[in-house]
């Protein structure tokens, strides 16, 4: 019995090795700080990676080419609360469900959120429990999904303005302006600023409605019927104190010859209360 089980350890080595020539997936592990960091203002990530290979007993580099239409750029926000909430982990939310894969566009007309998390609300001495969703962006522009950057042509070189030690980078920054007609406000979205890659967004709600002061503005729908990031006005999320927008960014990243999909953690740009 014991040969058998030899042989066949034996034979099976052969055929994986035989497969590494053969187009078997190769993988790749994208690591925070090691070939990509994120922040509130800036993405920056290597388009080669180093490791330690045990069979030279030294350390080998693979030069990383972007698959055509990546890297591909996120930006949510979520309506929360600055105070008396427990258990709140959107950026947990987003990365349990997307880690290893592409995040979904949306339909302009779904309500679903790209993630949620079931949260507990405290009023005075009550608790109650509410879902906090993770939800995209409206372009006021064209009333569709934003087109973020989503090609490597669309990042710095480490040589134009902040740049660093990472190979390519992207830069953002988001502010407040006010909605012209509507009342309200929406949130004005800037890539790569002053650079000549410079991109700009005026970007609303997910179902196209200016951000507005006051939680009642977030619960059950809207004049037109469209349903609010709280689909139900009695939802306990009415007892929020102050209402914070949070905003963030994230990324998914895929390499020629190889297999893995890596969408990162979710970075928070900032909070705005409403």
């Amino acid at each position: 019995m014991g040969r058998n089980i030899r042989s066949f350890i034996f034979i099976a080595v052969l055929f994986i090795i035989s497969l590494s020539g053969c187009g078997m997936p190769r993988m790749f592990s994208w690591s925070k700080n090691e070939e990509y960091r994120i922040s509130s203002s800036q993405l920056d990530f290597n388009l080669s990676y180093t490791y330690y290979d045990r069979d030279l007993g030294s350390d080998r580099t693979v030069q990383l080419t972007p698959l055509t239409g990546t890297p591909v750029m996120h930006f949510y926000y979520c309506v929360s609360s600055s105070t008396g909430l427990s258990g709140f982990n959107m950026s947990s939310a987003f990365t349990s469900s997307y880690s290893s894969r592409y995040v979904p566009v949306r339909d302009v007309t779904s309500s679903e959120p790209i993630a949620s998390d079931s949260v507990t609300l405290t009023s005075g001495a009550d608790e109650v429990t509410t879902s906090v969703g993770l939800y995209e962006f409206i372009d006021v522009a064209t009333g569709r999904r934003p087109d973020f950057p989503s090609d490597i042509d669309d990042y710095l070189d480490s040589d134009e303005t902040t740049g660093s030690g990472y190979l390519k980078h992207l830069t953002y920054k988001v502010e407040p302006v006010q909605a012209e007609s509507s009342g309200g406000y929406y949130f004005h979205l800037t890539i790569n600023p002053d650079t000549e890659k410079e991109r700009e967004y005026l970007l609303a709600r997910f179902n196209g409605a200016p951000f507005r002061n006051g939680i009642s503005n977030y619960l059950g729908k809207e004049d037109n019927g469209d349903v609010r990031e709280y689909s139900d006005e009695d939802d306990p999320a009415g007892d929020f104190i102050l209402p914070t927008v949070y905003i963030y960014a994230s990324a998914t990243f895929l390499f020629e010859g190889y297999t893995t999909v890596s969408t990162i953690e979710l970075a928070e740009l900032t909070t705005w209360t409403v």
